[in-house]
């Protein structure tokens, strides 16, 4: 059921010619999480959301490169903070100094002031 939804969360960003184009953050990391816990085999998951091989393979090095950009950006790993309970989270607030969220190849920056401010917007995007 989760695929299904994510399938048509992804297919809103398919332009007439039926690639993907301007994916945001959010649904990239959301894609991410959802290939780290599907349990079954990768054509299964591909077939599911109908993508080619190397669109799910772009699609994927690019959470993880967003991944990376937030990790050195001083940020925990999203998708462990989005799990965690709100209490836990505060001890990593208070060693950050800013986030910035860089996508569409570089050229656009989002800076928030601390992972709550993130998490909203990450909420309310999706």
């Amino acid at each position: 059921m989760d695929l299904i939804i994510l399938k048509k969360k992804i297919d809103g960003f398919r332009s007439g010619n039926g690639q993907l184009q301007n994916v945001p953050p959010e649904l990239l990391l959301e894609l991410r999480q959802s290939w780290e816990n599907f349990r079954g085999p990768a054509e299964e998951f591909r077939r599911e959301l109908g993508m080619k091989i190397g669109t799910l393979r772009k699609l994927l090095i690019d959470s993880k490169k967003l991944n990376h950009v937030l990790a050195s950006s001083e940020a925990v790993d999203l998708s462990e903070m989005v799990e965690q309970p709100p209490g836990s989270a505060e001890k990593s607030v208070n060693t950050l100094k800013a986030l910035e969220l860089v996508y569409d190849g570089g050229s656009k920056v989002i800076r928030f002031p601390d992972i709550e401010m993130l998490l909203e917007f990450l909420k309310r995007a999706s």
